[in-house]
């Protein structure tokens, strides 16, 4: 039960996660909603927005992940022609945590990743 009930919140962070950027790339990036595109230098953009916002770092990083999670999954569906970019790559500094929690495995992001497709179907 423990897993599930994470697993859930897990799903749920990520499409809010995804919501937040989708909100910020259509207003921001794209406001003629023509295809989404996830780049490195959009989720760049994304960070110095949610810094300007005053968002913690915490949430950021936590965002980032979401949003990372979210480009892997559209991307292995063949709904993005960017190919995800790893955390370490994106050139984001983020505040170090005194307890990081480790990423999840593919194994555990697939089903998450599909609720959070399927939460985001609703939206759009």
């Amino acid at each position: 039960m423990g897993f599930k009930a994470s697993a859930r919140n897990t799903a749920l962070s990520y499409a809010s996660a995804a919501r937040q950027y989708l909100t910020f790339y259509q207003e921001r990036i794209d406001d003629q909603n023509t295809r989404l595109s996830i780049s490195a230098q959009n989720i760049q953009q994304y960070v110095a927005y949610c810094r300007e916002q005053g968002k913690k770092e915490s949430t950021i990083e936590t965002q980032i992940h979401g949003i990372l999670a979210f480009w892997d999954f559209l991307h292995q569906q063949g709904l993005t022609p960017n190919e995800p970019v790893p955390f370490t790559k994106l050139n984001i500094r983020v505040k170090p945590k005194l307890n990081p929690v480790p990423p999840l495995s593919k194994e555990e992001e697939r089903p998450i990743m599909q609720e959070v497709y399927d939460e985001l179907n609703t939206m759009w």
